[in-house]
């Protein structure tokens, strides 16, 4: 999938990468590979806080609350999580339905 950028004040450089996202909820990683891999991911499970999705490919960006359900510790990025989204609107929720729609067209074109 096309990776998307996440923004937040609560990630490391204020920034990530999305990896798996749906309607519900999205994968990141983050931290790059100059965090410490000795200490504890910077984000924590239950903890809240907003992110903006950059869909370049609609050219939209989406900001939600978002909660940490999930964190992993990975040597090649720092970490992972996953963040369920608490709070969408619904024109946020509509853009994203978009953007996901036009990378299954792609990938179905691709395959």
């Amino acid at each position: 999938m096309h990776a998307v950028s996440v923004r937040s004040r609560r990630l490391p450089g204020n920034k990530g990468i999305a990896r798996d996202i749906s309607l519900t909820g999205v994968e990141i990683e983050g931290g790059g590979v100059s965090a410490k891999l000795d200490a504890p991911p910077p984000i924590q499970i239950g903890e809240k806080f907003s992110i903006t999705l950059d869909l370049d490919l609609i050219n939209e960006s989406i900001t939600v609350l978002a909660e940490v359900v999930w964190v992993k510790r990975r040597p090649q990025f720092a970490f992972e999580a996953g963040l369920q989204f608490i709070e969408i609107g619904e024109s946020e929720k509509n853009l994203l339905s978009r953007y996901l729609a036009k990378v299954k067209a792609a990938l179905d074109r691709f395959l």
